[in-house]
């Protein structure tokens, strides 16, 4: 009778915050659909309330002086739960190996002094949540199609400040590979259909929660 009570436990969080790129906010071939992302699936399937700082082409750099979706407006908005953060295609696509840096560009006691490079700016948002929203968890995405030293910078960067992976690549890489689930839902530009940002969030409900579920002494009280 217990059986699948737990399945959706996601749903008991709120509000949620979502930093992320054009995979976050519903781009496909055709245009951008922010009602059909995978975040906007979990919002009506929970009814919880559901903040989305992301748009197409945003990086751990862009997303800290966006006016319309980033750190500004992160700031402006209620202190969320949770906060999710899936930054970093474009960081390795269109900043390139040189913009990763290392862990020296992080200052932990003073973020003004980390580096502008993704170690340097993904450590600064996160502190910068940490400093605005001190009872927030954050939870971290990996690049579920490509593994690189940004991810490694992301599971880097989780460990030193208190966050928890959700580790798409070594977990679930399989489902966006060819043959995958996801796959078929890739359009030409490495964006991914309505349907399948449905499909996506339909995962992620599940995925969330058995992180939760793993973690559930730091996530009962949230």
């Amino acid at each position: 009778t217990t059986q699948g009570i737990l399945d959706n436990i996601f749903a008991g969080i709120s509000p949620v915050g979502v930093i992320g790129d054009s995979l976050a906010s519903g781009s496909t071939d055709e245009g951008s659909f922010r009602d059909y992302s995978w975040w906007k699936v979990l919002e009506r399937d929970s009814g919880a309330t559901y903040h989305g700082f992301c748009a197409g082409g945003m990086s751990t750099r862009s997303f800290l002086i966006n006016n319309n979706y980033g750190m500004p407006v992160l700031k402006s908005t209620e202190q969320c739960a949770l906060y999710i953060i899936g930054l970093g295609v474009n960081d390795r696509s269109a900043l390139g190996d040189d913009y990763l840096g290392s862990v020296s560009d992080i200052d932990t006691a003073d973020y003004t002094n980390n580096g502008d490079t993704y170690y340097g700016n993904y450590a600064r948002i996160v502190q910068m949540i940490q400093e605005y929203a001190p009872n927030a968890r954050i939870i971290m995405l990996t690049d579920a199609r490509y593994e690189s030293g940004f991810n490694v910078a992301v599971r880097t960067i989780a460990q030193m400040f208190g966050c928890f992976v959700l580790d798409l690549y070594n977990d679930y890489a399989s489902l966006y590979a060819k043959g995958g689930i996801f796959y078929q839902f890739q359009g030409t530009t490495a964006h991914y259909s309505k349907l399948g940002y449905m499909a996506i969030g339909k995962f992620m409900e599940k995925a969330l929660s058995n992180m939760i579920l793993d973690n559930l002494p730091s996530f009962k009280d949230i």
